[in-house]
Parts: C-alpha cells; sequence; structure tokens
C-alpha cells in the first residue's frame, strides 16, 4: 500500500514513480506519470472494493428544501472522527446516504440520531451491515456515453442488487454498494465485461 502523503508529493511535483508487487519485485510494476495515455476501447482501467461497509442512510420528507443539512450531517460524522467512503443523495432531498466502515457504523448512527432525531427534518436514521463497495475506474471512461449503462446492466445480468450508487464530476470513477457476498461476482463480471485481463 503507498502511502497517500506519498502519493501527494509526488503528485505536486509531478514526479512519476512505480508501484511494484513485494511478491515480484522484479516484475516491471506499475508506472504512474502526469500524462493520461488511453488505448482505443480501453475504457475502464481498474476495478477496485472496500468490503465491510455499513450504509447509514438519513431520511425524512421534510429534509427537502432543508438548506445544509448534508453539511451538518458531515460535521457530525467529522466530530466523531469517522471516515465516510461514499455519499449519495436522492435528487427528492428525502435521505442521505452514506457509506462506513464497519467499524464505526453504529458509532455513526448513534450520533446521528442523537443530534438529529429532534428534529423536525430528519424522521429515521437506519442503518444495513454487510456490505461492500465496487469502483469502476479509469480515464477512458470521461466523455465516453454508456459506460453506466454497461456497468448497471452487467450487474442486473448477473442478479446482483445495488443499494446505492455515486460518480464524481470527473466521470473517471463509478462507485456502488452491494452485498458483501456479491461483491467477488460483481468484480469477476465487470472484467469479463470490459475485458481487463486482455489490457496492456
Amino acid at each position: 500500500m503507498i502511502h497517500p502523503k506519498a502519493l501527494e508529493s509526488a503528485g505536486r511535483f509531478q514526479l512519476p514513480f512505480r508501484v511494484k508487487s513485494l511478491s515480484n519485485a522484479d516484475g516491471a510494476g506499475t508506472l504512474i506519470v502526469k500524462e493520461v495515455k488511453v488505448k482505443d476501447g480501453n475504457v475502464v482501467k481498474a476495478i477496485t472494493n472496500i468490503d465491510d461497509v455499513d450504509l447509514i442512510t438519513v431520511s425524512g420528507a421534510s429534509m427537502v428544501g432543508t438548506p445544509r443539512l448534508a453539511a451538518r450531517v458531515l460535521e457530525i460524522l467529522t466530530d466523531e472522527d469517522i471516515d465516510v467512503l461514499m455519499i449519495s443523495q436522492s435528487s427528492s432531498e428525502e435521505n442521505i446516504t452514506l457509506a462506513i466502515p464497519k467499524d464505526d457504523g453504529s458509532k455513526a448512527q448513534n450520533a446521528l440520531e442523537l443530534s438529529l432525531l429532534g428534529s423536525k427534518q430528519v424522521r429515521e436514521v437506519s442503518i444495513e451491515a454487510g456490505l461492500s463497495i465496487v469502483a469502476v475506474v479509469g480515464a477512458g471512461m470521461r466523455g465516453t456515453p454508456g459506460v453506466a449503462a454497461r456497468v448497471f446492466g452487467t450487474m442486473a445480468a448477473n442478479d446482483i442488487n445495488i443499494r446505492a450508487i455515486a460518480q464524481g464530476s470527473s466521470e473517471l470513477n463509478i462507485s456502488f454498494i452491494t452485498r458483501k457476498q456479491d461483491a467477488p461476482k460483481a468484480i469477476a463480471a465487470l472484467h469479463t465485461d470490459f475485458k481487463l485481463g486482455e489490457c496492456a
């Protein structure tokens, strides 16, 4: 694992660096450089996942049009030193869904209940355990139509239910949450669909 501060320094000074496997120190590894080179058809570069995630949903019809509520939710979790791995909000604004590391799930739910359930906006703070985040990553995803449809079509074809979805404005990453037991199947299906084993 590479320390985030090492990545930050490399990015700031635009330094190339090579990542190698400890089990194959003589191998070429992966060279990371500033320039992005995308081969034709090589839309997705990698599939990653995070296991043991809890999904917390803050909901209430009165949340609609309430300013700063998402900021308040994140502030509460920050004050408890709880990392948010992913956040998703419905366009109706009736709920905010957060992915939290399993070890902090109950703590996060309790903190949010204590701080928000007395308000008029929030009706419920629920938690679902036994989940994983799967992320589809690639520079070629930017500006390529149909990537999300392909990802979710692959999930549907494999009978994998998706609990929450998030995509950044950079279009370089699509993340979704599924049951932990479905994550290996999801990753294998996406590897096959995007032919990642064939990428050079």
